[in-house]
């Protein structure tokens, strides 16, 4: 396999070119905006950076890496609220990329995959199945959905991984620290830094999603490779297969690590560093159809969170160098 991750120094990016290099004999190219890291950490292995909203400059690096599978993860997050005020402005990050990746990929013949999100439904259908009702409540379900839409009806070998609530080891930055937000995103890691510090552990439960599928990068990446190499057409929910509520994982944790519940608060408001003004409260996926087409079972939430733990306790940091073990 000819790998191109977009965002590839990010966090699903980064671990879906670990899993590449690590569990196959790809050759991966890794496009990132922000990158300042090492060039060549593999010999399999090269990054560039490379703006995907720069149409030129994205066709360039395509006809010269010649890929059978394009991951598109990259996104711009660094202004909602300039896309709030202006949603021309999210349109050019999110969606004007993917129209220019359809008709790249068109002509080079490779497999496009778009991650997107369990944010594209409003959770009224939940747990929503791949081809469940969507209705996006907020701008990144939105563009998300969009961007869906383009990549199905548009690209002539296109796909959708829809992730949720993705947790685990980032291969990439040294520097990234796990943050609770909105959705279930590093819920379980920022939970286990929390207590293995010896803190309290404050689950936000106003203004947040309050059930979903917790997932473990790994497994992820795993189900994203496989819709690649398989060449599947269609929407995939590469996620964990359990959804849970927020404070009941919260608890879980804690009791994972020997610790009594008490360790564990809730906070009912949003802190001001909230970015969505909407979320759904319960953005639960079924993913039994695509566990079946991928002939692939996740980790059990259990086995999640004694991962985390496991690896959270082993380092203190990651390496800013890829590692393959």
């Amino acid at each position: 396999m000819r790998l191109c991750v977009t965002g590839g120094s990010g966090f699903v990016g980064g671990n879906i070119v670990h899993a590449g290099l690590a569990t196959r004999q790809a050759q991966v190219l890794a496009m990132s905006r922000t990158w300042r890291g090492e060039r060549h950490a593999h010999p399999r292995l090269d990054i560039i950076n490379a703006d995907m909203r720069d149409a030129e400059q994205f066709a360039a690096a395509i006809a010269d890496f010649k890929p059978t599978a394009i991951v598109h993860c990259a996104i711009d997050n660094t202004n909602y609220a300039a896309m709030e005020r202006d949603q021309r402005i999210a349109w050019r990050s999110f969606v004007d990329p993917i129209v220019h990746m359809a008709d790249i990929v068109n002509r080079s013949s490779a497999r496009l995959v778009l991650i997107s999100t369990d944010w594209v439904f409003d959770g009224s259908s939940a747990p929503a199945a791949e081809d469940g009702p969507v209705n996006p409540i907020n701008l990144y379900g939105r563009m998300k959905l969009a961007s869906e839409m383009i990549t199905l009806t548009h690209a002539e070998r296109g796909s959708v991984a829809r992730v949720s609530g993705v947790n685990g080891k980032h291969h990439m930055r040294s520097d990234f620290v796990a943050a609770q937000n909105e959705g279930y995103g590093n819920f379980v890691t920022a939970a286990v830094d929390t207590l293995l510090r010896g803190d309290v552990f404050e689950v936000w439960t106003g203004g947040v999603t309050k059930m979903a599928n917790p997932s473990h990068a790994t497994d992820c990446a795993e189900m994203i490779l496989r819709v690649a190499e398989r060449d599947l057409d269609g929407v995939f929910h590469c996620c964990g297969s359990e959804a849970v509520g927020r404070v009941e994982l919260a608890r879980s944790i804690a009791a994972a690590l020997g610790l009594p519940d008490d360790r564990i608060v809730e906070r009912p408001d949003l802190p001001t560093d909230g970015r969505h003004r909407l979320v759904p409260t319960d953005s639960s996926l079924d993913n039994r159809a695509t566990r079946a087409a991928l002939d692939y079972e996740t980790m059990t939430l259990h086995q999640l969170i004694d991962a985390v733990i496991t690896d959270r306790r082993s380092t203190s940091g990651v390496s800013g160098r890829l590692e393959v073990s």
